[in-house]
């Protein structure tokens, strides 16, 4: 092989080996982000609650729980495409009339699907009168989880809010299930990210050794 093939090939090897680094950093720095993310969710969901808040912070404040007075209204939307236990189903938001925040809006629990696309679901009536619950601040995602909705009470859709509450429980009212945090994990990221990285060395050791093998037989 001539200094010029070799060089080419040593130059070609070296830039499919950056490019599995960049490609390892990508995967490094999602990683990080997602571990981050899950850190600052840990650290917030274990704050104790605060009570009756004036406002909340809906990027600093999510996560966080709070002890929220008020009584909850009527008005609810079924917010469609929600599983538990692989059973299709609907997550409930419910209005509430906050003391100090004023009207927002409970997540309080998934309930089945009906038989039917035209059969709604059985809904249990939240109990009237002054309530204090313990309430869990949620934005992430927020378009996403309420992209549409199915069976609203009244007719109408709700005055959708930038943000919303996991009810996690109350004096009066209780959670119709239990509403998770997500799940706290990195995935594969940082797995892809060492994977990366062990083909850019592997590119190059190979050609090491292939430059290598091609100098004895030359001499």
């Amino acid at each position: 092989m001539s200094k010029f093939k070799a060089l080419l090939t040593w130059l070609l090897a070296i830039a499919i080996s950056l490019l599995c680094l960049v490609a390892g950093r990508w995967q490094f720095d999602k990683g990080m982000t997602i571990s981050h993310r899950n850190n600052e969710i840990t650290i917030r969901s274990n704050l104790a609650p605060q009570a009756n808040p004036l406002s909340i912070d809906t990027f600093k404040d999510q996560w966080r729980k709070f002890q929220i007075d008020g009584e909850f209204l009527f008005n609810y939307e079924l917010v469609r495409n929600q599983y538990e236990n692989g059973q299709f189903g609907f997550h409930v938001l419910q209005e509430f009339k906050s003391k100090s925040l004023g009207l927002i809006q409970i997540d309080r629990g998934w309930v089945k699907a009906g038989a039917n696309a035209s059969t709604p679901p059985l809904v249990p009536e939240v109990a009237a009168g002054p309530d204090r619950l313990i309430l869990r601040l949620r934005s992430e995602f927020l378009n996403r989880q309420l992209g549409g909705s199915l069976f609203a009470v009244p007719a109408k859709s709700l005055n959708r809010k930038i943000a919303y509450y996991d009810l996690i429980s109350g004096q009066v009212n209780q959670p119709l299930t239990v509403i998770s945090l997500p799940e706290l994990s990195t995935g594969p990221h940082f797995a892809y990210a060492i994977q990366w990285l062990f083909f850019a060395i592997l590119i190059l050791v190979a050609r090491a050794l292939f430059y290598k093998k091609l100098n004895r037989k030359t001499n």
